[in-house]
């Protein structure tokens, strides 16, 4: 997961292959979370949406994608806002990923974001909730975190 602090109406705050297309973690709103997800041989994609988000304050992020179960999810503070079945398919995760900007895109993420988390496997609220905390040491809160999440057995 991750915590985000949003103080733009719009920008990329994580995703995949810089210069082409990838999985994809943006704000297109003030308010409005987006996490775009794009299979791996193709343009097909999926999105999915949360007006939850509140500007100025830090807002624990993440999404998850399950190959097994082929649903896609989207977390805003350890709640599960929006969820789809996008099928089992082969997501756009296997190039590097990269925090805030794409090149050659004059949309930028302007806030703070800080401890990205990247894991194999599929979360669910409860795991949300346990990982929410590992950012933090000897009781002090050091930042928050930004999950993005596949199980992709295909690899």
């Amino acid at each position: 997961m991750s915590i985000v602090c949003c103080r733009s109406k719009f920008g990329p705050i994580f995703h995949y292959n810089p210069n082409g297309e990838g999985v994809q973690l943006y704000m297109i709103r003030r308010r409005m979370l987006a996490a775009k997800y794009i299979k791996r041989y193709g343009r097909e994609t999926y999105t999915l949406l949360s007006n939850r988000i509140i500007p100025y304050h830090w807002n624990y992020i993440g999404t998850s994608y399950d190959h097994d179960t082929g649903v896609a999810k989207l977390f805003i503070n350890t709640r599960l806002v929006a969820e789809k079945k996008i099928g089992k398919i082969q997501l756009a995760t296997n190039a590097d990923g990269i925090a805030g900007a794409k090149p050659k895109d004059r949309k930028r993420f302007r806030g703070m974001l800080s401890c990205v988390q990247i894991y194999k496997d599929a979360m669910r609220v409860a795991d949300t909730i346990v990982v929410r905390n590992r950012c933090f040491k000897g009781g002090k809160k050091m930042s928050y975190s930004i999950l993005f999440v596949e199980n992709n057995k295909d690899d």
